[in-house]
């Protein structure tokens, strides 16, 4: 759109920016002076012109300038100073824009009221809001020139006119103020602004009270309390910031004693753990005192001083009686535990994690690969998942077989061809695996963990994609399946919300150099 009004050739028309009763707003073009515009048009009356007289007797960086008028015919052309941005209440706010908004209304209306009159038209359309140049102007003063002129007839929109204004009584600046109170409450709610500071609320319900001697006198006064009110949020804000910078500095100063704590209890309760399990309970292959308290107690030293170390003495002292009763099995995790022992001293904690929740959590495969693919890698993600999945499936299935059955729980000799029949029953677990739906939960896990690293991580379009397919996945494979789904995906979420929080901004290669001190592997 590119034309011209009738009478109005040297501005020239681009759009329609607005349109009410009072008439209609275009974004114009200045040939002239080649700058923006806002031509506002009104029936050429009295009332027009008075509303041009008073917005020319501004001239206050919270009002809109006039810059010209034009009379043709029966139209009255207002051009007017543009403020780019759309309207109040489609701009997304935070607190402090919205206290801005309301000094410096406040600042215009004291303006206002100074020169004896009264707005009484104060709503979001009318408050044109540059978030650019975090400059608010006051426009349209089309009431208070109805006022001027003694017209009794009530304009306005109904939420934000005074009481005493909607009665057709007198009125004073404390309406625009009962006015302006309104409007910052809406622009709270609309912007879900959930922290509000209680002396604000108090503040905007006094100015928006139905009782007119509860509100501020002069807009100078609440504008004075506002700045307060912003003074008092942002020391609070401050003060709130400092706390959480002290807390971040701590648990980065102390990240690699943190770490080998963590390490500490998770080497120490997976040996307590393990030692519970039916196979090893029986046997009284170790002193009642040693398995309850000093094992775990060792384990625990063993894993603050290096993770890896204590993977193999976890090994150790958990095949040594299996050993004796199962030959077979302990061979068989022996010949495992060595073919994979590259990976568990690059990954002790994750070793440790998989063992742990093997044992804890069998039901829950998704968990620890949805949480490593998206915090460490994708091959971490398969690996793990994989792992934990046959892990679980294998412990579950144990008590079951033939092996399991004929245990006397004695020492027994080297027979290799008992031996051999029991290796050869235990890989039998492996294959049948492959065919248990326990199987295709592990893969699904996998894929969750695969998602996460390369389509979750990647910002917050990635995350809400990432949410949104795995949920649309979950529930057509299994609807059973989608409140565990929403446990883990809030546990991610909150696992991101506490590493944003503590660890984001820190150097990581600084963490690292700092964890090799301590501890020499990676989780």
């Amino acid at each position: 759109m590119s034309q011209s009004l009738p009478g109005l050739n040297r501005y020239v028309i681009k759009s329609k920016l607005g349109e009410g009763g009072f008439g209609q707003v275009y974004y114009s073009w200045d040939r002239q002076l080649n700058r923006e515009t806002a031509v506002k048009v009104l029936e050429n009356n009295r009332l027009a012109l008075t509303e041009a007289q008073i917005l020319a007797g501004f001239d206050h960086p919270n009002i809109v300038k006039l810059y010209d008028v034009v009379s043709s015919g029966s139209a009255l052309y207002l051009v007017m100073e543009f403020v780019p941005g759309p309207t109040l209440l489609e701009q997304k706010l935070d607190l402090d824009q919205i206290l801005d908004v309301g000094i410096q209304c406040c600042e215009a209306l004291d303006a206002v009221h100074q020169r004896g009159l009264v707005h009484l038209d104060v709503k979001p359309h009318n408050l044109l809001y540059d978030p650019k140049t975090n400059t608010c102007k006051l426009t349209d003063f089309g009431a208070a020139a109805r006022r001027q002129l003694k017209d009794k007839q009530i304009v306005g929109t109904p939420k934000y006119i005074a009481p005493e204004q909607r009665q057709g009584q007198a009125v004073d600046a404390r309406a625009d103020l009962y006015a302006l109170a309104k409007v910052l409450g809406e622009l709270i709610e609309v912007n879900q602004i959930s922290q509000v500071p209680g002396s604000l609320k108090k503040l905007l319900n006094e100015a928006g009270s139905a009782d007119i001697n509860q509100r501020p006198r002069t807009a100078s006064e609440l504008q004075r309390k506002l700045i307060s009110v912003k003074a008092g949020w942002l020391a609070d804000l401050r003060a709130e910031r400092e706390r959480l910078r002290r807390v971040k500095e701590l648990v980065i100063d102390n990240y690699p004693l943190l770490t080998a704590c963590f390490n500490a209890l998770l080497a120490g309760a997976v040996l307590w753990t393990l030692w519970q399990q039916p196979v090893l309970r029986a046997l009284d292959f170790y002193d009642p005192v040693f398995k309850q308290f000093m094992g775990p107690a060792a384990a625990v030293l063993v894993g603050f001083i290096s993770p890896a170390l204590a993977c193999l003495l976890i090994a150790v002292l958990v095949l040594l009686p299996l050993w004796q009763v199962w030959p077979g099995l302990a061979l068989v995790c022996g010949l495992i535990l060595l073919i994979l022992a590259g990976k568990i001293y690059r990954y002790p904690g994750l070793s440790l994690m998989i063992a742990l929740t093997a044992v804890w959590m069998p039901g829950f495969p998704w968990l620890l690969p949805v949480l490593v693919g998206y915090f460490r890698s994708a091959g971490a993600a398969v690996g793990g998942g994989l792992a934990l999945g046959f892990a679980a499936y294998f412990i579950n299935c144990i008590q079951h077989t033939q092996a399991y059955q004929s245990l006397k729980f004695i020492p027994l000799g080297f027979d290799s061809a008992l031996i051999a029949a029991e290796i050869y029953e235990v890989l039998g677990l492996g294959v049948d695996w492959l065919f248990d739906p326990s199987f295709g939960l592990t893969l699904q896990g996998v894929l969750m963990g695969l998602g996460a690293r390369w389509i979750g991580s990647r910002g917050t379009l990635g995350m809400v994609l990432y949410l949104l397919s795995t949920a649309a996945a979950v529930f057509i494979i299994d609807p059973d399946l989608i409140w565990q789904w929403g446990g883990i995906m809030l546990i991610l979420c909150g696992a991101i919300w506490v590493h944003d929080l503590f660890l984001e901004d820190e150097p990581t290669q600084q963490l690292q150099t700092r964890e090799t001190e301590i501890v020499p592997n990676k989780f």
